[in-house]
Formats: C-alpha cells, structure tokens, sequence
C-alpha cells in the first residue's frame, strides 16, 4: 500500500480511495495522438543528427518520458514507486 502522503503534492495525481492515486492525462485524446506523432518525428531526427550515441539515449528518453507525462503514465521522482490501480476502474480497452 502506498504511503498516503507519497503523492499528497502532485496535482497529476487524483486520490481515488485511501492511498490509492491515479496519474491523470495531461490534454485530450486527439492532441495526444499528434503529440506521439510528433514525438516519432523527433526521434527519427534525433537517430539521424550525428550526435553521440549517449546524447541520443538521454534525448529519446528525456522526450519519451514527457510524453509520458502528459498521458498521465510517468510521475517525475517517481520511478521506484508503485502505482496501485484497482481492477474496477483500470481500463477495458481490450474488452472493445
């Protein structure tokens, strides 16, 4: 169970019951989907600049954790820390 405070300052995250957050998207599903887009873009331009292959590593991933971010799928700091969804509300996309 995670500590109820963990989270208590973010505002990307909604308390659903008793220490139990949810990341919460960033920007509608439509300019989500030019974002990632977009993203591919630039990491094609990235792989393709000349720069070293270190510097491409921590570009792709800078970005890609952005992205993250603004679909509610990354929390900053929060990379050991676990997020508990309960089956009653976790998505059900593949039931479609």
């Amino acid at each position: 169970m995670l500590d109820r405070y963990i989270f208590s300052d973010n505002p990307a995250l909604i308390n659903i019951n008793l220490n139990i957050f949810i990341p919460r998207m960033k920007t509608d599903i439509k300019t989500l989907i030019e974002i990632k887009k977009l993203h591919d873009q630039y990491v094609q331009e990235v792989e393709f600049s000349g720069i070293k292959p270190l510097s491409i590593e921590i570009y792709k991933s800078h970005s890609k954790n952005f992205v993250r971010w603004i679909d509610g799928d990354f929390v900053p700091g929060a990379k050991l820390k676990k997020t508990i969804i309960p089956p009653a509300i976790q998505p059900t996309d593949h039931l479609i």
